[in-house]
């Protein structure tokens, strides 16, 4: 959104705004989508399946991932620990300076 709160596009997966003003909003995806994720929180909460086993089930449907590769126990994993999925839109977990490495940023 701009400074007037209109909305200006959606971000791709790994774009980012570019203007500091502009703000993020988190909105659900496709219906499709929200299907899976709903289909994944009610097999890992609701029935106990392991990651594994529900990367495995998706992936016999066909189903791609959000990059349209095949599901991982660790997309699975990403996805039933990411605070996205309850609405909590989280940044700057990670920063790094030019020539410099990466550095995860504290939780404080």
């Amino acid at each position: 959104m701009d400074s007037e709160r209109r909305p200006k596009g959606y971000l791709k997966w790994g774009e980012v705004k570019s203007i500091l003003t502009d703000r993020v909003i988190l909105v659900p995806g496709p219906p499709e989508e929200i299907a899976v994720v709903r289909e994944v929180f009610r097999l890992f909460a609701d029935e106990r399946m392991v990651p594994e086993a529900i990367a495995a089930r998706l992936n016999e449907r066909g189903i791609r991932n959000e990059q349209g590769r095949p599901w991982s126990r660790f997309n699975i994993d990403d996805m039933v620990t990411n605070p996205k999925y309850i609405g909590t839109n989280v940044t700057h977990r990670t920063s790094f300076k030019l020539r410099t490495k990466l550095v995860r940023n504290s939780d404080s």
